[in-house]
């Protein structure tokens, strides 16, 4: 309470030393002091004060003229004592001056100072004419303790006071508004003071926060109040009512939604107190961009990737990505256990195999045909990562043979060998001018994928010129059967006896 009336007394002296608005009229209102009266036919100076022993009690201003009667309830006509206690608001800052009008006797003191002691036994004065005054500095709004007193010997019994002031040339009675029998509390008319960011306590504020952020600032005041929020882009934040914490939802740099779509967020805050006064400061919140990182868009951006080819294959899948920063150079490149059997474009992200995957020779790590290496996706500062696995399946092949070769002159009658290269395993037969050799029907292949091959011994019957081939059955199903080309030779005599 006595912190509202410093502020109260702050706003009046800031106005006086303003030259507005001087002096200050309160608008508190009284209901009036607590009065007591009672049978007493002595009068003493100082008189002392009572709330018991009465004969009657009221409430209200010093205003009566009871004639040739008394105040009320048991007391007499004559010889009594009214005494009225409670507080008297001043309605002006600087000098009061006090009018009593009474009779008979009249005793005055306001926050302890004697005002008017008038001791003299003698009739009421009237209008603007007064039995005796006094003055008071006063402040306006200010709740001071006052005790006035009124005797009554005989005769008639009147009791009044009355003051004068700046603004009020002519006296009138104090009112009752401006009477009460407990101290009075001034109106809270101060609005609270709202401290923003960088303790800013004006009506505008700003700050900065980088982009995706929600956290912007605390807001505080210098008394308990109600946080809330409007404005162009209010709709964007939020605010606790009670702690003053404004969030902001997170806002994109590269996409903004404010008001002028410049990144520039304007909201206002008020804090209200609780007598109703509000301040309000408009914060201007301006969002700055921040490096992102890009986005392997690849495969819905999912962190791992599987892709299934058949073998022989080289050229795998094209990565794609993005960068919501503007201007961002994109660089792709791979890791990870099997990366060497791969090679990525940097600049297209097309990933392939670095030769071309065999099922039957599988070359990663584990040689089940599982290819497993990390893409990456780099800003130059920031990255984004995917796991590729590349699963080979096997393929319905083409088996290759060779055509026969011979070395050296064939001979009739001479063992000569007849040899093909091929690249799988299996038996081939060996056919001399489309007949097969007997002693050559099915000849296993010696080697390993791909490189094997297979020799015929063979003792040509007849000279001249011959046609040689051969035909592969592979071991290995998923080959096809295949036919050399046809190798011609010329067999001759030989030179020698049997």
């Amino acid at each position: 309470m006595r912190v509202r009336q410093l502020l109260f007394l702050a706003l009046v002296t800031s106005l006086g030393a303003l030259g507005l608005n001087t002096p200050v009229i309160a608008t508190v209102t009284g209901t009036g002091l607590s009065l007591y009266y009672k049978s007493d036919a002595s009068w003493s100076v100082p008189p002392a004060a009572f709330t018991t022993s009465t004969c009657h009690t009221a409430t209200g201003n010093i205003n009566y003229n009871w004639g040739g009667g008394g105040p009320g309830g048991t007391c007499p006509s004559d010889n009594f004592t009214s005494y009225g206690v409670g507080f008297i608001l001043a309605p002006v800052s600087g000098t009061i001056t006090f009018c009593d009008q009474a009779d008979d006797q009249f005793y005055l003191k306001i926050n302890s100072t004697l005002v008017i002691n008038d001791n003299t036994a003698k009739a009421a004065a009237t209008g603007q004419s007064c039995n005796a005054t006094g003055t008071i500095s006063m402040v306006a709004g200010t709740s001071y303790p006052i005790e006035v007193w009124q005797h009554e010997a005989s005769g008639g019994a009147e009791w009044r006071l009355l003051w004068s002031y700046t603004g009020q040339s002519s006296f009138i009675i104090v009112p009752t508004t401006s009477l009460n029998r407990t101290t009075f509390t001034p109106p809270d008319t101060t609005a609270p003071t709202i401290t923003g960011p960088s303790s800013a306590t004006g009506a505008s504020s700003s700050i900065s926060i980088a982009e995706n952020s929600t956290a912007v600032h605390t807001f505080t005041a210098n008394e308990s109040v109600t946080w809330s929020k409007s404005g162009t882009d209010g709709s964007f934040f939020s605010i606790t009512s009670a702690g003053g914490v404004l969030t902001i939802t997170a806002r994109d740099f590269e996409s903004p939604v404010d008001n002028g779509s410049n990144n520039t967020y304007i909201v206002t805050i008020t804090a209200t107190d609780s007598a109703g006064n509000a301040t309000n400061q408009t914060l201007t919140v301006t969002i700055t961009n921040v490096n992102e990182a890009p986005t392997i868009t690849t495969a819905s951006s999912n962190p791992t990737h599987t892709i299934t080819q058949a073998e022989n294959i080289t050229s795998v899948v094209t990565y794609t990505g993005s960068d919501v920063d503007a201007g961002t150079t994109l660089t792709w490149s791979i890791s990870g256990t099997d990366a060497a059997d791969f090679s990525i474009d940097p600049s297209t992200g097309a990933l392939a195999f670095a030769a071309n995957p065999d099922f039957e020779a599988p070359a990663d790590a584990d040689t089940n045909n599982a290819y497993i290496v990390v893409v990456t996706l780099s800003d130059g500062s920031l990255t984004d990562t995917q796991t590729v696995t590349i699963t080979i399946t096997n393929a319905n092949e083409s088996a290759t043979i060779n055509a026969p070769t011979v070395s050296g002159t064939i001979n009739k009658g001479i063992t000569t060998s007849i040899t093909v290269t091929l690249n799988v395993s299996g038996r081939v037969g060996f056919f001399v001018g489309g007949k097969r050799i007997s002693t050559c029907k099915a000849i296993n292949t010696s080697g390993t994928y791909p490189n094997t091959s297979a020799t015929c011994s063979w003792r040509p019957a007849v000279t001249g010129r011959q046609t040689l081939t051969a035909i592969l059955t592979p071991t290995d199903n998923t080959f096809s059967p295949s036919t050399s080309p046809a190798t011609t030779v010329q067999v001759v005599k030989r030179n020698s006896t049997r």
